[in-house]
């Protein structure tokens, strides 16, 4: 049976328009001065992050649930490793969590306010008859590395999160002096 298409969400379009604003804002607060993009804090920082919109990809089961609801909280520190804690709800409606350890990677070369990340880390919640969907899931709990693409100014950030080949997330978020 052939799906229908979702409409456009407020919310994906407030997201938008959140990272133009962010991206085009003229003078950098927190910008590097050596390399024109955001500069390494100084000391370490909380980093709060809300998930906006997910897009899936086709799943053969037809059992996926809703829109995600995601919040994490990371510590950065000044060296560009971070370590957080990920609460959602899975793409099935089961509550999940996901502990990591991660790096940031400026990318310069391509933007100043561009930056890789990559997040490694357990992931908890992937239950029952969808325990399958994860690889290596024993009794709930499975390995998960998690890659993202984004910009970063005046500590708001934009991130797209790339789910293995599961789905893609838009991520926004916020520094919080320690």
């Amino acid at each position: 049976m052939p799906s229908t298409p979702r409409p456009a969400s407020w919310g994906a379009a407030a997201l938008a328009a959140a990272f133009v604003a962010l991206v085009l804002v003229p003078g950098s607060a927190g910008a590097d001065t050596e390399t024109g993009g955001e500069s390494t804090p100084q000391e370490p920082v909380i980093f709060l992050q809300v998930g906006t919109y997910a897009h899936y990809t086709k799943d053969k089961d037809g059992d996926r649930e809703g829109p995600p609801i995601v919040a994490a909280i990371e510590w950065l520190k000044p060296n560009r490793w971070y370590y957080g804690l990920s609460l959602f709800n899975n793409s099935f409606g089961q509550f999940s969590q996901f502990a990591y350890v991660g790096k940031e990677f400026p990318l310069p070369r391509f933007h100043p306010l561009l930056r890789a990340r990559v997040a490694g880390g357990i992931v908890h919640g992937y239950k029952d008859e969808h325990e399958g969907k994860l690889p290596l899931n024993v009794g709930a709990f499975a390995p998960g590395i998690v890659p993202s693409l984004g910009f970063k100014k005046n500590g708001y950030a934009f991130d797209v999160v790339f789910l293995s080949n599961a789905a893609i997330m838009l991520m926004m978020g916020l520094d919080i002096d320690v």
